[in-house]
């Protein structure tokens, strides 16, 4: 079996940002910082406690995460998270908490696709588009 998982990088803020995913989907998180890894002795004191590695898994998702910044950006590949769902009180409800200090793009409304969609940029820089009925494409 296969699996995605978005794998995001934050700026000294990942155990945060996983945390307010968490409360909004549910789930487990669990964190290593650079203090507990190989990489400690090779880190300022004043990182030792940022996040090397973080995983939220289960409830509604899973996602990876890290404050290596200098690794990559989560703007770099131009990356969005796409949530398909089945439920529009469901939609609505992530719509909004997602979207708390954040930015909507685009409010929740009907598709010429038939679906129902919203697209924001949440609090952390993150882009999710959260759709009723995902898109298909004629064969």
């Amino acid at each position: 079996m296969t699996t995605v998982t978005p794998y995001l990088h934050f700026q000294g803020n990942c155990r945060e940002a996983l945390c307010y995913y968490q409360q909004i989907f549910g789930g487990n998180t669990q964190f290593m910082t650079f203090a507990e890894s190989p990489m400690a002795a090779d880190m300022p004191s004043d990182q030792q406690q940022q996040i090397i590695h973080g995983h939220l898994q289960g409830g509604d998702i899973s996602l990876m995460g890290s404050d290596l910044t200098w690794y990559a950006q989560a703007e770099a590949g131009g990356i969005s998270i796409y949530l398909g769902l089945d439920d529009r009180n469901r939609l609505e409800q992530l719509f909004e908490l997602l979207s708390r200090e954040g930015r909507v793009i685009g409010p929740v409304h009907e598709t010429f696709w038939g679906g129902v969609f919203g697209e924001l940029q949440d609090r952390y820089g993150i882009i999710w588009k959260l759709d009723l009925t995902p898109i298909t494409l004629p064969s």
